[in-house]
């Protein structure tokens, strides 16, 4: 991504001041959501009431809410209501339960969540406010650990005490079955290729210590629509040529990971993404005041050499939230209307806010509407819902494309590459690959070796972060090399005609 102020702003540097309320967990692989064991929450253990309970008096559900990113209202005023986000089964997830108090009169209060045909939890409420958005504290929470709500299941919470003080039926209390409507997603896959930096001579490696694949893991867990992240280290890449803060080298490194990728037998639904430091800190890197920390392809479900990104490998968060961003470009999404000029038409709300509450469900926090959407480039950042329920469109996809590729049988094919990067076009190495390399399909028109004009269709995979993409012809075997390539492709709604001369 560009940035031009490249102090990046942690979430947690702009949070609001938020109290840890007590929070329950149902037993599956522990109590933290998503099985991380944080240390935080209070009691976790189920309360074994006794058959004399009943409705709690005085109190009343105004609303239930599910996180698992972002915030997703499946109750509101005495009512259930289809999700307002898309819940993901399997995914760790925290209930927040919102209440408005009145006079209580009766004993302590027990709260109750059952989730499908699993065993409830039962909490002890040992203070009971009216509950706010902002103050965690004020509501009643429920860890889910993944794996645990089903394609199908329902929730329900109830607010009990004991029947010898309880006033009588109060259907406030309770919610009834809340049908969720979980949906299939899978586990996010992520390669990390650590690249050499060879161009200065200085042969750089980022660092890939355990604790930083496990900040890239953490991060990617805590904001995208998966069911689980696994993140792997792949074989460190040597690279020679030089990649210069203003775009310059970036396209060329870019589809020398997609080459590695393309012959690395790596799985349909796998992403590799390569960090390198070009140099020894981002503040040298980005010494001219603004800098390109990162590029992608725009990505198409059903195109794996798309599932492709660099970004640099500097310590700190800012390249763990520039690899999320990345990645983000390649499940197809475009910028979010913050500091950009080529922003997502369709993004709905203004200045590239998220609109939505928020909240990090490992540590419990929460981030309110005005935090900027991550897609964007401004900062602090979270997810919108609009761009959590993409991502979830794009994985759901990639299952689709997944099962029809493997029963397609496709040919290999060998393709003529041109780059057109920040400096002007490049000829690149042909790719030979059995895989639809997706993209943008465009008139081509290409001049061989012999001199013969041709009327062809290729292939333009956009760069998220500078100006072109690459240009990808298919050519059968023994055909003469292609001399010149002229395309028609429309780039931020305007047709432009590209072409490069070998």
């Amino acid at each position: 991504m560009v940035i031009r102020d490249f102090t990046r702003h942690s979430p947690k540097s702009a949070l609001l001041a938020l109290t840890l309320g007590a929070f329950g967990c149902l037993a599956l692989a522990g109590c933290a959501a998503g099985s991380e064991d944080d240390g935080e929450g209070g009691s976790s253990g189920n309360v074994q009431p006794g058959p004399q309970f009943a409705d709690a008096g005085g109190v009343t559900i105004r609303e239930v809410a599910v996180y698992q990113a972002v915030k997703s209202d499946v109750f509101l005023n005495g009512a259930a209501q289809s999700p307002s986000t898309p819940i993901v089964a399997e995914r760790p997830a925290v209930v927040r339960v919102f209440v408005d108090v009145g006079e209580v009169t009766g004993g302590a209060i027990t709260a109750r969540l059952t989730v499908g045909e699993n065993d409830p939890i039962d909490v002890p409420v040992d203070t009971l406010v009216t509950s706010t958005e902002e103050d965690i504290a004020s509501t009643i929470n429920f860890d889910i650990p993944a794996g645990l709500l089903a394609v199908g299941d329902s929730i329900g919470v109830e607010l009990l005490e004991p029947a010898d003080s309880s006033p009588g039926d109060n259907a406030g209390s309770k919610t009834g079955a809340i049908d969720v409507q979980a949906q299939r997603s899978n586990v996010l896959k992520i390669t990390i290729i650590p690249i050499r930096y060879n161009a200065d001579g200085s042969g750089r490696v980022p660092d890939t210590s355990d604790a930083t694949l496990e900040s890239y893991r953490k991060l990617f867990l805590k904001i995208y629509p998966a069911t689980d992240v696994q993140v792997t280290l792949g074989d460190t890449f040597d690279w020679g040529q030089q990649v210069a803060y203003d775009g310059f080298g970036w396209d060329v490194l870019l589809n020398a990971l997609g080459d590695k990728r393309a012959g690395s037998g790596a799985g349909f639904d796998e992403f590799y993404y390569g960090i390198f430091d070009p140099e020894s800190s981002v503040q040298q890197y980005c010494s001219p005041g603004w800098c390109v920390l990162g590029l992608g392809f725009v990505g198409d479900p059903g195109a794996t050499y798309s599932r492709a990104a660099i970004g640099v490998g500097f310590a700190g968060e800012e390249s763990v939230w520039s690899a999320v961003h990345e990645v983000g470009h390649n499940h197809g999404l475009l910028h979010s209307p913050c500091g950009v000029q080529d922003a997502d038409p369709n993004y709905p709300y203004a200045g590239g806010e998220t609109a939505v509450w928020g909240m990090d469900i490992l540590d419990h926090e929460l981030y309110p509407p005005t935090y900027k959407d991550l897609m964007g480039y401004c900062t602090p950042n979270w997810i919108s819902d609009y761009v959590y329920e993409a991502m979830l469109d794009f994985r759901q996809a990639i299952d689709m494309q997944a099962k029809k590729t493997s029963a397609s049988g496709a040919p290999t094919l060998e393709y003529e590459r041109v780059s057109f990067g920040a400096r002007g076009p490049q000829f690149l190495s042909s790719l030979k690959t059995d895989k639809a390399v997706g993209g943008e399909t465009v008139d081509v028109t290409t001049v061989d070796d012999s001199g013969a004009e041709h009327l062809v269709k290729g292939q333009f995979l956009h760069y998220d972060h500078i100006d072109g993409g690459v240009l990808l012809v298919a050519r059968q075997s023994g055909e003469p090399r292609l001399r010149t390539l002229r395309a028609r492709v429309v780039s931020e709604g305007v047709e432009r005609v590209l072409e490069a001369r070998r």
